[in-house]
C-alpha cells in the first residue's frame, strides 16, 4: 500500500499535503484535495517532514511518534540512504556541467565520500608521469565535522617503481582494498593507518591520478560509491582539460584570422585548425566514453539528464572538431552519377521530426529521372547544411522549396526559404571562415559547402528574394 493511503487508514485522517526531505534533499512528496485544519513537522536527524490533514479530533503525542516511525520505516525500504546518495551524485555532475574549478570539484566529491554510512577518511592524488609518483591534491576527514587539508597533504608521494597490487588497481581499472604499509611513506601514515579503499582516476591517455579512502568495513556498496566518484572525477578533468586546450585554440584562430586572412595567408590557419581539431579529438572521445559507462551506473533522473547533457556538448564539440577537419584537409572526390530525388527523399526523412517541430512545409519539383554527377557524400553535407539553415531561420513555420532543373551541360538545384532573409552586412561575410552569428555554429558551414561546389567545378550563389534566403547551386554534368 502507498504511503499516503497507509497514513490515513491507520490514524483515521485525511492527506492534504505530506513531504520528506532527507539530508537536504526531497525525496517523497504529495498532495491531496483535501482541505487541512491541523499540521505537524515531524524531524529525527537528517530526517523532516511536513504532514498537513483533516481529521475531527487534535491528532495525539503519541500518534506524531507513531506516524514518524511509520515514515522512517516505510522510507528506510526505500533506500533514504541511496537516494541521498544520488542527490549528492547528481550535484557534483552539475558542477562538473558548470564548469567549476577542478579543486572545488574535488572538495565536493571528499565531502561527498565522508557523508554519513560512507568513508571517515578520504584523499585524492594526482599521477606526476615524469617522476612515476602520485603527489597529495586534497585530503577530508570526518569526525564531528568535515575538515580538508591541502597543504600538508600535497607534501606526500607515493612512488609507483615496482609492480604490487595497489598498481595494478591503478594501471588496470580495477577498485579494492590495500594495506597503507604497501606505499613505503611515512608521511601516508599520518592520514590513513590499515586497510584502503583505493581506485583509479582517468583519462583517455590512462590513469591520471587515484582516490584513497578509509572506513570500518567496505561492503559492495561503498566501493561502488567509491568508483562512481571515481569516474565523475575522470569526467571532470578531461572535460576541464578539454575545454581549456578549446578556449586556447579559439584565441590562436582568432588571432590568426585578425592577422592572415587579409593578407591571403589563410592556409597557416587551415594547418593550425587542424592540429587543434586533432589535438581535441581524443579527449572528447573519452569524454563521450566516460559519459556512457557513467549512465549505466548512475540511474537517478536528474543525474541521468546532467550526462544526457554533457554527451550532447561532446557530439556538439565533435561536429566542431569534424568541420574544422573537413574544412582543413585535401577534398579527394569519388564522382558518380546519382538520382537527385533519392537523396532529396533521404535528406527530408532524416529531417522529417525537426521538419514536423517547426511547422516547416517541404515542396519538391525535381524530375523523376535526374541524375547528378557528383560525390554523393560530400553533396548530402551540403544540402543537409543548407536545410538545417532554413530550418533554424523558420523556427515559427514556413516553406522550404527544393527545385532542381537540367540547363544545357548542367543540373541546377534551387533551395529557397520564408525564414526573413539575411541582413546585408551578415550576407557579405556568409563565406568567410569562422564568422558566425549563432550561438553554438563553427563559422565553417557555408564555406564547407562552397570549397565542396567549388571542388566539383560548379558554383554556389546565395541571395536574399520572397521573404527568405534564395540558394542557387550549379553543378556540371
Amino acid at each position: 500500500m502507498e504511503l499516503p493511503r497507509l497514513i490515513e487508514n491507520i490514524f483515521e485522517l485525511r492527506l492534504s499535503y505530506l513531504s520528506i526531505t532527507y539530508d537536504q534533499f526531497k525525496v517523497f512528496e504529495y498532495s491531496g484535495k483535501t482541505a487541512p485544519n491541523q499540521s505537524v513537522i515531524l524531524e529525527d536527524g537528517n530526517f523532516h517532514s511536513r504532514m498537513d490533514f483533516y481529521k475531527d479530533q487534535d491528532i495525539s503525542h503519541n500518534d506524531k511518534k507513531n506516524i514518524k516511525d511509520l515514515i522512517l520505516a516505510f522510507q528506510k525500504g526505500s533506500s533514504l540512504d541511496c537516494l541521498s546518495e544520488m542527490f549528492n551524485c547528481t550535484e557534483l555532475l552539475y558542477s562538473v556541467l558548470k564548469h567549476d574549478p577542478i579543486d572545488k570539484i574535488i572538495y565536493n566529491m571528499i565531502e561527498g565520500l565522508l557523508k554519513p554510512g560512507n568513508f571517515q577518511k578520504a584523499g585524492v592524488f594526482f599521477l606526476n608521469e615524469s617522476l612515476m609518483k602520485l603527489k597529495g591534491a586534497m585530503y577530508g576527514s570526518k569526525s564531528d565535522e568535515i575538515s580538508v587539508d591541502n597543504f600538508n597533504f600535497r607534501r606526500i608521494s607515493i612512488p609507483l617503481y615496482k609492480r604490487d597490487h595497489f598498481t595494478d588497481v591503478i594501471f588496470f581499472e580495477k577498485i579494492d582494498t590495500v594495506n597503507v604499509d604497501i606505499f613505503e611513506s611515512r608521511r601516508l601514515l599520518e592520514y590513513f593507518d590499515g586497510d584502503v579503499a583505493c581506485c583509479g582516476i582517468y583519462s583517455s591517455r590512462g590513469p591520471v591520478g587515484a582516490i584513497l579512502a578509509q572506513s570500518d568495513n567496505y561492503n559492495s556498496h561503498r566501493m561502488n560509491h567509491l568508483t562512481l566518484y571515481g569516474k565523475i572525477c575522470s569526467v571532470a578533468l578531461e572535460l576541464s582539460k578539454t575545454l581549456k586546450r578549446l578556449e586556447f585554440a579559439v584565441q590562436d584562430i582568432d588571432y590568426f584570422k585578425n592577422n592572415l586572412y587579409a593578407s591571403d595567408n589563410f592556409a597557416q590557419i587551415g594547418r593550425l585548425a587542424a592540429t587543434v581539431a586533432h589535438e581535441l579529438k581524443n579527449p572528447l572521445v573519452a569524454i563521450g566514453g566516460f559519459s556512457k559507462r557513467l549512465e549505466r551506473i548512475v540511474e537517478e533522473p536528474k543525474a541521468q539528464t546532467y550526462l544526457g547533457i554533457i554527451y550532447s556538448e561532446v557530439e556538439r564539440l565533435e561536429k566542431i572538431v569534424s568541420d574544422i577537419l573537413s574544412y582543413s584537409r585535401e577534398m579527394d572526390l569519388n564522382k558518380e552519377r546519382h538520382s537527385l530525388p533519392d537523396i532529396i527523399f533521404e535528406l527530408t526523412q532524416l529531417l522529417d521530426h525537426q521538419l514536423r517541430l517547426n511547422g516547416v512545409e517541404v515542396k519538391v519539383e525535381i524530375p523523376d529521372d535526374m541524375k547528378i554527377y557528383v560525390d554523393a557524400k560530400r553533396m548530402k553535407q551540403v544540402l543537409l547544411n543548407l536545410f538545417n539553415n532554413s530550418l533554424d531561420a523558420m523556427q515559427e513555420g514556413g516553406i522550404l522549396k527544393i527545385k532542381a532543373y537540367e540547363d544545357g551541360s548542367a543540373g541546377i538545384v534551387e533551395i529557397s526559404d520564408t525564414g526573413g532573409g539575411i541582413p546585408d552586412e551578415i550576407m557579405k561575410r556568409v563565406y568567410e571562415p569562422f564568422y558566425t552569428t549563432k550561438d553554438k555554429g563553427t563559422g565553417l558551414g557555408l564555406p564547407l559547402c562552397k570549397r565542396i561546389i567549388f571542388s566539383h567545378g560548379g558554383d554556389i550563389k546565395l541571395l536574399n528574394r520572397d521573404g527568405g534566403v534564395h540558394v542557387t547551386i550549379k553543378l556540371p554534368n
